[in-house]
């Protein structure tokens, strides 16, 4: 069924896809700590790269709750080198609020998740250093609190006003009310051309993964507006 991917298994009857890319993210997340040499530091990276996964699934599992909130079911969930992407079985109905609170409810999730990491370190901090029931307290407190750090990234990154980004997305959908759907696709667009200089020039400073973003998220909002009409230079030539 989903040819060159892997399906993981299933999460609530949604089948959990993994593109090879995924691989991607070990590398960013995970390479300093598997080239260490330390089994405790493998074991650490191990654990980050899976909780970084287990973090964008159930991000895309908030706009797949959603989606079914309003009667539209996931087909599949895919895990890729870049994040994530729930797919639906169908369109999302066309008004506004709807497609604004799907896409709001993955970043939404991510907030959550950020906080409770966030708790899970402060008390994990809390807890005596030779609790018998605890082994590695502070280990456990530092992988909690890099995860917190990662969600809330993820979180700001997420609602950058950037297509084909969660924030993108649904601030074209408000401001298409009064803008016009086009219209208001082009402007994110336009915004999101800022988003990627801006992500240029952090990944310029040694930064690579930030640079293959950027390119990525480039050539997604240049399809966006030679889609949606695009500056007036495009349409001449």
């Amino acid at each position: 069924m989903f040819d060159d991917k892997i399906e993981f298994g299933k999460l609530f009857g949604i089948p959990i896809v993994l593109d090879y890319g995924l691989i991607l993210l070990a590398v960013v997340f995970g390479y300093s700590y598997f080239t260490s040499g330390n089994l405790a530091t493998i074991s650490y990276g191990l654990l980050l790269f899976v909780g970084v996964v287990i973090s964008i699934l159930l991000h895309e599992f908030g706009h797949a709750l959603a989606g079914a909130y309003y009667g539209v079911r996931a087909s599949h969930i895919e895990l890729h080198g870049l994040g994530g992407l729930c797919h639906f079985t169908r369109a999302l109905p066309p008004e506004r609020t709807t497609n604004i609170v799907v896409l709001l409810a993955g970043p939404a999730v991510t907030l959550i998740l950020w906080l409770v990491f966030k708790g899970l370190s402060m008390m994990a901090y809390e807890l005596p250093a030779n609790a018998g029931f605890v082994t590695g307290v502070s280990r456990i407190g530092n992988l909690m609190s890099h995860l917190s750090i990662i969600n809330f990234y993820l979180l700001i990154f997420n609602l950058l006003p950037a297509h084909p980004l969660d924030g993108g997305r649904s601030l074209a959908h408000f401001i298409s009310k009064w803008a016009g759907y086009d219209r208001a696709m082009r402007f994110v667009a336009y915004t999101g051309t800022l988003v990627t200089a801006w992500l240029v020039w952090e990944g310029l400073q040694g930064n690579t993964f930030l640079l293959l973003i950027a390119l990525f998220l480039f050539m997604s909002n240049l399809s966006v507006l030679d889609t949606h009409g695009g500056p007036r230079w495009r349409r001449e030539g």
